[in-house]
């Protein structure tokens, strides 16, 4: 029988030695987390990759049990929500529960806050607030800035290019942060491509390697904003025949190209899930929305020490593409 959902369990035994030779203590968790992964799952070494290496540093420190979920499809994963009021924990009655992407933003909506006695966190989701879901998102254009200004002096005279999973509004900052660091560090920017019309544009890296083949002759760098297939984008960029230079993100992806990877625009999902889930173990995480940002150090432009050899990121560009940041936020109608 076909699975809708299929759903991997790991009970990260954490056992310490006991004072009594050859024995160990026994491992009681305190509670359940149940992760509700988008469809590509685990595997795309950048944003769900980010958060499962955050996960399982925290099951390190904090006594918990995890179950990861990783639907057949969006519509299993949406359905996997309408139903969390009714999830059974082993351990507790109430468990955390946490979201992972922003296609889950309409069922998260649609339910409007009845998780049962269950706490949600999303990760990258904006449905709006409600009891019992504490949200996180983040601001990307300065990080993204830092990026643009520093590849286009690698890649000078630069012929930019942003090449995204699809046309998504969550991706806008970082296209115009990108695209002004390159255009302030004197290279020129083309419009953005795109691989799909909709999420499938994050898993299809053979379909983007030979997309990327196409735009390689008029361009020396690319800003690959499409999760699970950058490998493709930057596998292109790597097989070209002339020198070509990338930016990763999410995740430090510079070991899938070390000779044409710049850096990547990572955001710090390692430090948010740990704080999450440590204030859920002591009963401190509240409802609410929060974005966070390079201005207190959640996301950041990592560097490829092979390829960026002996560059520094001077402060004042930092300082710069914060206030640039802020003026993007303003001018798009938003809060600082």
């Amino acid at each position: 029988m076909k699975r809708s959902l299929a759903i991997l369990c790991f009970l990260v035994l954490a056992v310490s030695a006991c004072k009594k030779e050859d024995e160990l203590s026994e491992f009681v968790p305190e509670f359940e987390v149940f992760v509700l992964f988008p469809t590509e799952g685990i595997g795309d070494r950048s944003f769900v990759d980010g958060v499962y290496e955050g996960i399982e540093k925290t099951v390190q420190t904090v006594n918990f049990k995890v179950n990861y979920i990783i639907p057949d499809s969006l519509e299993a994963g949406e359905q996997w929500i309408q139903d969390i009021s009714e999830l059974k924990s082993d351990i507790s009655p109430e468990a955390l529960v946490i979201i992972v992407g922003s296609q889950y933003t309409s069922a998260l909506e649609s339910i409007n806050g009845h998780f049962g006695k269950h706490f949600v966190l999303g990760l990258e989701t904006t449905a709006s607030a409600q009891d019992r879901l504490f949200q996180v998102t983040f601001h990307t254009y300065a990080s993204s800035y830092v990026s643009g200004y520093i590849s286009a002096q690698k890649a000078s005279p630069c012929k930019a290019l942003v090449v995204a999973g699809f046309d998504a509004p969550f991706l806008t900052e970082y296209i115009q942060g990108f695209n002004q660091g390159v255009a302030d560090a004197g290279g020129t920017v083309s419009p953005p491509q795109f691989l799909s019309t909709g999420f499938s544009g994050f898993e299809m890296p053979d379909s983007a390697y030979r997309f990327t083949n196409n735009l390689l002759p008029d361009h020396n760098l690319l800003f690959a904003l499409s999760s699970g297939s950058n490998q493709g984008i930057i596998n292109a960029a790597r097989d070209f025949p002339k020198q070509r230079y990338v930016v990763g993100v999410d995740a430090d992806q510079s070991w899938m190209g070390l000779t044409v990877v710049t850096g990547s625009v990572i955001k710090r999902f390692d430090k948010v899930v740990f704080d999450c889930i440590e204030q859920f173990s002591s009963g401190n995480l509240n409802s609410g929305n929060v974005v966070l940002s390079m201005d207190d150090g959640s996301t950041d432009f990592w560097m490829n020490e092979v390829v960026m050899e002996n560059t520094q990121i001077p402060e004042e560009l930092i300082k710069t593409a914060i206030e640039k940041e802020k003026e993007f936020i303003l001018s798009s109608g938003g809060d600082i």
